[in-house]
């Protein structure tokens, strides 16, 4: 039924979006869409209301351009969506059983293509029929623009209180503010993920609070939850969010502001009446980042944040059992705000850097049961008060800092940045690659083909376009197999972040090449001579190779970078696809060389 020139209602089966789902047609603008957080209990209580035919919410989706195909982009309704597909694809089961896969083609040819798996014991065929039979309520907006998208989905879960106050602030809003808010929130939590992708990539960046195979982050391994700052369930709430905007906030601000929930609706722009006037708040935070950028504001955090984190991993205890010995402290998010904002002020503002840091981290054992109180803590986020809790604290760590000399080295942002590399690589699997050395492990010789390989990736990811970015790191191994063969083989154990197995280079350069230098240098001789071409773009390649440190673990760096031409590689043209280099066909050339020179 259409009520307008660019608005269609009609009942669709879900076996026919299921089809558009499979053709990966369904994109997530994560802008403004929340996490995808259902629990297994309630995808379970969506499936029962649609095997009993009852009516349900109606589905929203925008037409939009998306690499030039039309892709329906969901409004609302992303969380049933993946409730239906999750479990026609076997991913959960009911009380009864699994979705049997035969009863509809698109699944039984997945199966038969090996795509899926049937798991035992199966529902019955005709439960399942009635579930992909169901004609799902949808709404197809065809004139709407990404503004009004946006308004949209806020309008629709605000009027319903479907969002907490932080995800109704965030919805619909483009400035640099709350962009930078849920860029370094994502680092934390690590559902990273560009801003647009399909659906199908959503469950690989969702959140569980149980360690399910095909969710692809776990809140317990959350910075937040790990330290007790927020619980899980206000994850799904983006109290994270909030407590960032928070200390952003504190940063940018001149002077010592009140940390109001009316506060920080004015800094996102956000007022329940559409007609309200713009805040002056909006504009000075807004003209604030502007000044001193963004860019540095969010090194600035990042730094301060990795300098908190990498002392409680020193101290081997999570944030409430280092700052209370006494007490099991309270107001912990209080108390984060404050030593976070403490440590901005002695290494950002005054310049400087930890002296020793055990010595430091046995100054703060304990520390909140002399200097936080509840009185003290209802205060915390009240101006002049914030600042004399903070002046405090400042006196009671100050003597473990120094002043910083020019020479030292700046551990600004790297821990978050890797993080968001590795995670990154979950759903841009053809921009990023990792091998875990370059060593033959069996006979200890120096693999040069593998080495030479990573200079064909390296084209093989410029060839995806003239702004395609990627990397080839060196220090982390593909699978937990190959981990556990480097321990054994080394005697050193990994660093394990989420999926990811980091096992660095120093083992491997130690052992055969005496020093990371000369490992490095071996390196940087044969991709020298790797047939790349235009020379060039080698040459950029050989000066951005860069080492970093993660957590005790050094790991190399080799960058993709973006090309205004077509990389040749032993006289060929390669792409990624997936995690594969495969050669272009000369009669496929020009579809490489079209996406560097479009014609007007």
């Amino acid at each position: 039924m259409a009520i307008s020139s660019g608005l269609t209602i009609q009942g669709t089966h879900v076996q026919t979006i299921y089809t558009d789902f499979i053709k990966q047609r369904l994109l997530v603008n994560r802008n403004y869409q929340r996490k995808l957080v259902w629990t297994i209990e309630e995808k379970r209580n969506f499936i029962d209301t649609l095997s009993r035919e009852l009516p349900i919410p109606l589905f929203l989706l925008a037409e939009v351009n998306f690499e030039s195909s039309t892709k329906l982009e969901i409004i609302d309704g992303m969380q049933r969506f993946d409730a239906i597909f999750s479990f026609i694809e076997n991913k959960y089961s009911l009380k009864d059983g699994f979705f049997d896969l035969s009863v509809m083609s698109d699944s039984q040819s997945r199966l038969e293509n090996g795509v899926l798996k049937q798991k035992e014991p199966k529902l019955d065929k005709e439960f399942c029929r009635k579930i992909v039979n169901y004609l799902l309520p949808i709404s197809k907006a065809s004139t709407l623009t990404g503004p009004k998208i946006e308004e949209t989905f806020r309008r629709i879960n605000s009027n319903g209180k479907h969002l907490s106050n932080q995800e109704l602030r965030h919805a619909g809003t483009l400035g640099k503010f709350p962009t930078l808010v849920r860029k370094l929130a994502t680092d934390i939590r690590k559902d990273i993920s560009d801003d647009l992708l399909v659906l199908n990539e959503m469950s690989k960046i969702s959140i569980t609070q149980k360690r399910l195979g095909y969710y692809g982050v776990s809140v317990l391994d959350m910075f937040w939850v790990k330290h007790h700052i927020v619980s899980p369930d206000n994850i799904r709430n983006s109290t994270d969010e909030e407590i960032i905007a928070f200390l952003l906030a504190d940063m940018i601000s001149a002077n010592d502001i009140h940390m109001t929930a009316a506060r920080l609706d004015k800094y996102y722009g956000y007022n329940p009446n559409p007609l309200a006037v713009e805040s002056k708040e909006l504009e000075e935070i807004e003209t604030s980042l502007s000044r001193v950028s963004d860019e540095i504001i969010s090194k600035n955090f990042r730094r301060v944040f990795a300098t908190i984190e990498n002392l409680l991993i020193e101290a081997r205890k999570d944030f409430p059992n280092l700052l209370f010995v006494k007490s099991k402290g309270s107001s912990i998010r209080e108390v984060y705000h404050i030593l976070f904002m403490t440590f901005y002020q002695l290494i950002i503002k005054e310049n400087k850097s930890i002296n020793d840091s055990k010595a430091l981290i046995k100054s703060m054992s304990g520390m909140g049961d002399d200097l936080f109180s509840k009185n003290q803590l209802r205060e915390a986020f009240k101006g002049k008060e914030r600042r004399n809790i903070i002046n405090h604290v400042i006196g009671r760590i100050q003597e473990h800092f120094r002043e910083r000399n020019s020479g030292d080295p700046i551990n600004e942002d790297w821990t978050l940045e890797f993080e968001k590399i590795l995670m990154n690589s979950i759903t841009e699997q053809n921009q990023i690659d990792f091998k875990m050395g370059v060593t033959t492990l069996t006979n200890g010789k120096y693999n040069s083909d593998l080495v030479t390989k990573i200079a064909k990736t390296l084209s093989a990811i410029s060839n995806l376009g003239p702004n395609k970015a990627g990397y080839v790191i060196v220090g982390v191994a593909d699978n937990e197999n190959d981990a556990n063969q480097h321990k054994a083989h080394y005697n050193r154990k990994h660093f394990i972040m989420n999926k990811f197995r980091v096992t660095g280079i120093e083992p491997e350069a130690l052992k055969y090449y005496n020093s990371v230098d000369k490992y490095l240098r071996r390196i940087k001789d044969t991709i020298k001579s790797a047939p790349l071409k235009p020379d060039r773009y080698k040459n950029e390649i050989l000066s951005n190779i860069i080492s970093r440190q993660y957590h005790g673990k050094e790991v190399l760096i080799f960058k993709a970078i973006p090309t205004n031409e077509p990389v040749w590689f032993d006289g060929a043209l390669f792409e990624r696809h997936m995690s594969h280099n495969n050669k272009v066909e000369p009669e496929n050339h020009s579809a490489i060389y079209s996406r560097f020179f479009k014609r007007d």
